[in-house]
């Protein structure tokens, strides 16, 4: 989930079998796809574009079936995108999912939930991305028991 233009995405449909990308935003996905193409990785990446943070666009998302989710969303956090995710039956969901998050009170939001949910942290770094400014990035990875 958020993919953007594929910082993440190309490298990780590089490795696995398949990936299922969720943007927003339309020219983020049209230069996903772009992307994916030039690299020889579009048989590997699923491309979903809608308002995911509303929850309704998932319906139809088999959380079941992943491995691993890795989301990377805006500043507003997950939202609405955990709500399917928390519908899916308890010993269903993914065991693993690594967090990007740009915006620490959206991402201090998403944890409470996620721990509400069945997750726990397993390793936050921060990483000083721009020195000299207070922006930062939060780097973490959450298990499901």
């Amino acid at each position: 989930f958020g993919s953007g233009s594929g910082n993440f995405t190309l490298p990780l449909a590089s490795r696995a079998e398949l990936v299922t990308a969720f943007e927003v935003d339309v020219i983020a996905c049209d230069g996903l796809r772009r992307s994916a193409e030039a690299a020889g990785l579009s048989e590997r990446i699923e491309i979903r574009q809608g308002d995911f943070q509303k929850g309704r666009a998932l319906a139809n998302v088999a959380f079941d079936l992943c491995d691993i989710l890795f989301v990377d969303p805006p500043r507003s956090g997950l939202m609405g995108f955990l709500d399917p995710l928390a519908a899916t039956e308890r010993e269903r969901r993914p065991r693993s999912l690594i967090y990007v998050s740009c915006f620490a009170e959206s991402f201090a939001q998403d944890t409470a939930r996620l721990k509400e949910i069945g997750y726990t942290v397993e390793h936050l770094v921060i990483v000083d991305q721009f020195p000299q400014t207070p922006h930062f990035e939060i780097v973490s990875s959450f298990r499901h028991s």
